[in-house]
């Protein structure tokens, strides 16, 4: 067999790859939080023995799918400009669906488990280094906890506590965020 044959099959195997993985990341941004193999094949444009052959089992594919929906949102959030409560919101606006439906994961995979902690160790480090200033001028033992409380102000669940839970418009849930961010940096 000759060397094209073999990178035409990887190239294959390769798009056919990203093309699951996209189309679960697209099921689960439309609502579907816990999508199944058939919908991810049928989207993605493979059949639903293939989808095997890159993934041993479903629940991988959707770990996949979650990570590299993390990966964008980290990137997201680390280029917005301005308020970071503003700009939280707006993320998770866009976002819900898949945070959501990392949370839900969470509870049934290690794996997924695993990436949420890291996914909300990177958002608490840029909320951290956003507030650098501000939180210098803060007495240590005040500085862990000013950032706690502005990592959860700014977080996906402070995000649905505002905009589901106590039913706030946007411009409202982002002025709470930013009031809670406020009060935190007080000394």
């Amino acid at each position: 067999m000759s060397d094209n044959g073999i990178d035409g099959r990887s190239a294959r195997r390769d798009r056919n790859l990203e093309a699951v993985v996209e189309a679960a990341i697209e099921l689960i941004s439309e609502g579907q939080v816990d999508p199944g193999v058939t919908e991810i094949a049928d989207r993605a444009g493979v059949s639903y023995r293939s989808v095997f052959r890159y993934f041993p089992e479903r629940d991988d594919v959707v770990a996949a799918a979650l990570s590299r929906a993390c990966d964008r949102l980290e990137a997201e959030s680390a280029a917005a400009t301005g308020s970071l409560p503003a700009a939280r919101v707006e993320l998770w606006e866009k976002s819900s669906s898949v945070s959501r439906a990392l949370r839900l994961g969470a509870a049934q995979s290690d794996e997924v488990a695993e990436r949420l902690s890291q996914h909300r160790k990177v958002l608490r480090n840029q909320a951290r280094a956003a507030y650098k200033t501000q939180l210098a001028k803060l007495p240590k033992p005040d500085q862990a906890a000013a950032v706690a409380a502005i990592d959860l102000a700014t977080s996906f669940e402070g995000y649905e506590s505002f905009r589901v839970d106590q039913r706030m418009s946007k411009p409202k849930a982002i002025a709470a965020s930013e009031r809670l961010v406020s009060r935190s940096l007080r000394k």
